[in-house]
């Protein structure tokens, strides 16, 4: 499973994010620029931030081990 990018910075990983902490992403998503965004809940569906297409699901980036590809937490 992919668990860094090339650059060796680890992804984040979905069972350590919660509403309210902030990723960043990299330029690799189609709906979204490559930056920050606050990270919310949807009720019976989970995890997202807000894209232009209104809703981007974390799990969808989720590689199978956990870790969402093109997303990194940011801990500042």
């Amino acid at each position: 499973m992919t668990t860094h990018d090339k650059q060796g910075r680890q992804y984040a990983r979905l069972d350590e994010l919660k509403a309210g902490d902030v990723i960043e992403t990299d330029d690799s998503f189609d709906c979204m620029a490559k930056g920050r965004y606050k990270v919310e809940h949807f009720p019976g569906q989970g995890l997202y931030v807000r894209c232009l297409d209104d809703h981007h699901f974390l799990s969808g980036q989720n590689d199978g081990d956990g870790h969402l590809v093109g997303m990194y937490k940011v801990t500042e």
